[in-house]
């Protein structure tokens, strides 16, 4: 399919409002950039990953930017995620996908651990 000029909208016909929010982060809470950072915008928080491969905490904010808490279970154990992909939730469970079809359940709000589930076949 070809794009003709027609087919060009300007920003302001496609966009209704664009809001620049700020991650209000305590001091003593930096936040390293990635090349990939998952993130979910839910009915309440935002959940942000950060990090590397290696340390992969996940920041928990409110939808007007303020900080409410961290948390990082990255490791290798069986409550632990080895990698986040993606984050998604389930009714009032956050889920941390990893590359190999594989994702951890935790509570939304203390993030005790919940179970996995496999897709792998």
């Amino acid at each position: 399919m070809l794009i003709e000029a027609e087919d060009i909208k300007a920003l302001d016909e496609i966009i209704e409002d664009i809001i620049f929010l700020p991650f209000q982060i305590p001091d003593d809470s930096p936040i390293k950039k990635s090349s990939h950072n998952a993130m979910l915008l839910e009915d309440e928080h935002i959940y942000f990953s950060t990090g590397g491969h290696k340390d992969t905490p996940i920041h928990v904010f409110d939808t007007e930017g303020k900080y409410i808490q961290s948390f990082n279970k990255q490791g290798g154990g069986p409550e632990e995620y080895p990698f986040i992909l993606r984050l998604d939730m389930f009714g009032d469970k956050l889920a941390i996908w990893n590359y190999k079809g594989v994702f951890k359940l935790y509570d939304k709000e203390t993030f005790e651990y919940k179970g996995q589930k496999n897709l792998r076949i």
